[in-house]
């Protein structure tokens, strides 16, 4: 243990041993407005981020993937994390871009839930971008069901009126859970 207080910092080259360190609850409403929470704050988004950048190419092909990997790791080179979490924010809006207009897959069976039943025509999103838009125009987070459905682990439906072609419903279909959302 180091005593600072008397002046003893012989042994501030040691290892750190955990059991000196008290174990409980955090409390963050603590340090509310002070340069403690901004930092905790940054430090926090960053990471979020970092993560976030990190799951979002895991369905790239190889190439793009390596590339952007490597934008992503070297983007905590000798920076603070407000410069980091910059960086990170140009690395994903290069992403969204490259991700924009990639096709999303669909097998036959996916196929079947197209149509034009009575006055609606049921149709699949055809590309990523596709995914945020229908999330604004519903007002749902279906945008951030996009990697969920490359994965094949669930299906997006959407319905628009035949005639006008006024979006009405966006329909969730993952295993035996199915979610229906009109839209307002």
């Amino acid at each position: 243990m180091y005593n600072i207080e008397q002046g003893n910092l012989s042994n501030l080259q040691a290892p750190i041993n955990f059991d000196n360190f008290v174990m409980g609850s955090f409390k963050i409403q603590n340090y509310r407005g002070t340069k403690m929470l901004e930092k905790f704050s940054m430090f926090n988004e960053t990471m979020s981020l970092y993560y976030r950048l990190k799951d979002s190419i895991e369905e790239f092909e190889e190439t793009p993937k390596a590339e952007f990997k490597g934008l992503i790791e070297t983007s905590f080179l000798g920076k603070n994390f407000h410069e980091i979490h910059e960086n990170l924010s140009g690395i994903s809006k290069a992403i969204n871009s490259f991700k924009d207009n990639m096709p999303i897959d669909y097998s036959e069976d996916d196929r079947r839930y197209e149509g034009v039943f009575g006055d609606y025509e049921f149709f699949l999103p055809e590309k990523v971008i596709d995914f945020t838009k229908f999330g604004r125009d519903f007002r749902n987070c279906v945008g951030s069901y996009t990697r969920s459905v490359t994965k094949k682990e669930r299906l997006i439906v959407i319905a628009r009126h035949k005639d006008t072609k006024a979006l009405k419903l966006c329909i969730e279909i993952s295993g035996e859970k199915k979610c229906l959302y009109k839209r307002k």
